[in-house]
C-alpha cells in the first residue's frame, strides 16, 4: 500500500477490547499504555473509554484502537432504532444514564444488540482480573463465555492478571499458578501486569498485537502480492466498517 497516496501512516489497524469486572484496573492499564500516567483514585469507567496508540512490530507500523467495554450504558434508547442507538453509543452521545435493572424489555434487547456488535468489531479481546480479588478471577470464565457467544470464532484472546505490585503487600488472592492452569487448559496466552509500576503493560499489548499479526500473516501467506495488498487495505477498511455496521467482517 502506498501511504502517500492513501494518507495512511500505518500498515495495520487493530481493534482491541478490554473487558473484566469493575475495578480491576482496565482504565489504568489503558492510560499507562497510551499516556504513561497512573491515577490510583480513578473512578470506575462510566460509558466507554477509547484510546489509540501506534506501535512497531517486526518493522510493521500498527495503529491500535483500544476500547473498554462499559458496565453502565449511557444512552437514550426509547424510540430509537437499533442503528441510530448504536451510532449514538459509538460517538459517546450521552443523553441519560440507565443500569440494566432500569431498562425495559425493549431496552435490554437493544443493549444485547449493542454488546454483540461491540464484540464483533474487535480483532483481539483482553480479559482482565485483579490478583487481589478472587471474585474477579471467578468471573473470568463468564467473560470468555460472553466472548465466545458474541465475538467471531477467530478473535484473538489474552488473559491478564492486574495489580501484581500488590504481592509485595501480601494482598494476592489469586495464585499465579491457578491462572496459568486456566490459560493452559483453554489455550489462551497469560500475563500478569501492574499499571502502577508499569510491569508488563507494554508487553500485554505487544503480545496481543503480535498474535493478531501472525494470524493475519498466516492466513494470507500463500496469496499473491496483489492479494496480500488487497487484504491489507480491506483489513483497515473492514475495521472501520465493523464499528459502524452490523457486518462481522472479521478477517482473522
Amino acid at each position: 500500500m502506498d501511504r502517500r497516496k492513501t494518507n495512511i501512516d500505518y500498515d495495520y489497524l487493530f481493534v482491541l477490547l478490554l473487558v473484566g469486572d469493575s475495578g480491576v484496573g482496565k482504565s489504568c492499564l489503558l492510560l499507562r499504555f497510551t499516556e504513561d500516567t497512573f491515577d490510583e483514585n480513578m473512578i470506575n469507567t462510566i460509558g466507554v473509554d477509547f484510546k489509540t496508540k501506534t506501535i512497531t512490530i517486526d518493522q510493521k507500523t500498527i495503529k491500535l484502537q483500544l476500547w473498554l467495554r462499559p458496565h453502565i450504558i449511557c444512552i437514550l434508547y426509547q424510540g430509537k432504532k437499533q442503528k441510530e442507538l448504536k451510532r449514538e453509543y459509538e460517538i459517546f452521545f450521552v443523553v441519560a444514564l440507565f443500569t440494566w435493572q432500569h431498562l425495559d424489555t425493549a431496552g435490554q434487547e437493544r443493549f444485547r444488540a449493542i454488546t454483540k456488535s461491540y464484540y464483533r468489531g474487535a480483532h483481539g479481546i483482553i480479559v482482565v482480573y485483579d490478583v487481589t480479588k478472587s471474585e474477579t478471577f471467578d468471573s473470568v470464565p463468564n467473560w470468555f463465555y460472553e466472548i465466545d457467544k458474541n465475538a467471531p470464532e477467530t478473535v484473538c484472546k489474552l488473559l491478564v492478571g492486574n495489580k501484581a505490585d500488590k504481592e509485595e503487600q501480601h494482598r494476592r488472592k489469586v495464585p499465579r499458578e491457578k491462572a496459568e492452569e486456566f490459560a493452559l487448559k483453554n489455550q489462551i496466552p497469560f500475563i500478569e501486569t501492574s499499571a502502577k509500576n508499569t510491569e508488563n503493560v507494554e508487553s500485554m499489548f505487544e503480545i496481543m498485537s503480535r498474535q493478531i499479526l501472525q494470524k493475519w500473516q498466516a492466513r494470507h501467506s500463500h496469496g499473491t502480492a496483489h492479494d496480500k495488498e488487497s487484504a491489507k487495505i480491506n483489513l483497515t477498511n473492514n475495521t472501520t466498517q465493523n464499528n459502524t455496521s452490523d457486518s462481522s467482517g472479521c478477517w482473522c
